[in-house]
Formats: C-alpha cells, sequence, structure tokens
C-alpha cells in the first residue's frame, strides 16, 4: 500500500506544477507555430528557390513533436489528479486540498484543528487514508 500512497502523494504535490508546465508548454506550441521557417539578419523572407526548405521543417516538426509528447504526459497526469479527487466524498476533498493542493504540504494538525473540519485527530487520519486508497484506485494503482 507504501507504494500507491507514494504515486498519489507525487501527484497531488506536483499537480500545480504540471499545470503550469502545460502552460508553458502551450507557449512554446504557440509560437513554434507562429514562426516563419526562414527569416534573414533584416527579417525579411528569403527566398532562394522555388522550393521549401525541408531541414527546418523537420526540426519544427520534431520539436513540436517532443513538445506535444510532454504535453500528452503532463495532461495525463493532471487529469488523473482532477478526476480521482471528483470521486471523492466532500470531507475527503477538503482534506486533500488543504493537505496537498494547497501550495504547500501543510502539517496534519493545521488540518485537523482547522474551523472547517468538524471531526477530531483520529477521524481525520481515517478520512485522510481513506482519501489515499479511494483515489489510488481510481487512478489504477490498486485493482480493488
Amino acid at each position: 500500500m507504501g507504494g500507491v500512497y507514494s504515486k498519489v502523494i507525487y501527484l497531488l504535490v506536483n499537480y500545480r506544477e504540471f499545470k503550469q508546465r502545460l502552460k508553458i508548454i502551450e507557449t512554446k506550441l504557440d509560437t513554434l507555430n507562429d514562426k516563419p521557417l526562414r527569416k534573414n539578419i533584416n527579417n525579411t523572407a528569403v527566398q532562394t528557390s522555388n522550393t521549401k526548405d525541408y531541414t527546418a521543417e523537420i526540426v519544427i516538426d520534431r520539436l513540436e513533436g517532443k513538445l506535444r509528447k510532454k504535453y500528452k504526459e503532463k495532461m495525463m497526469l493532471v487529469r488523473r489528479v482532477e478526476l480521482a479527487r471528483d470521486g471523492l466524498a466532500p470531507i475527503e476533498k477538503f482534506i486533500i486540498n488543504k493537505k496537498y493542493l494547497s501550495g504547500m504540504i501543510l502539517p496534519d494538525v493545521d488540518i485537523y484543528t482547522h474551523l472547517g473540519f468538524k471531526y477530531g485527530k483520529t477521524k481525520y487520519y481515517d478520512f485522510k487514508n481513506n482519501a489515499l486508497t479511494k483515489m489510488g484506485r481510481i487512478m489504477g494503482y490498486n485493482n480493488k
């Protein structure tokens, strides 16, 4: 079970970073699509013949391919977290959002003493463990 917890917590802790990385990749892809393939120093198009510069196109295609692959990988991770979180009960969402998705990992005591949490310390750990286990199952790490 520890391996499942580690995987789920890793995704939760890095969720915000993954979302921001998606925005950067989108910007890079947009920039690649807007750039003309060949320019001279004065920013005017250079036409040496009626043929295209296929080398430049291949380089851009490869770069776009790598960026698109990274984008798809990060998007998949972000979607997994979002879909798993959507499958939680409201109290479990509260704990996961406060503990892992607030931008920094908060100590447990800050959550089970939070005014929005109406249960005690023992119940907090029950909810937290259930939430992580449930997210692991939703993400496909457990086969239950």
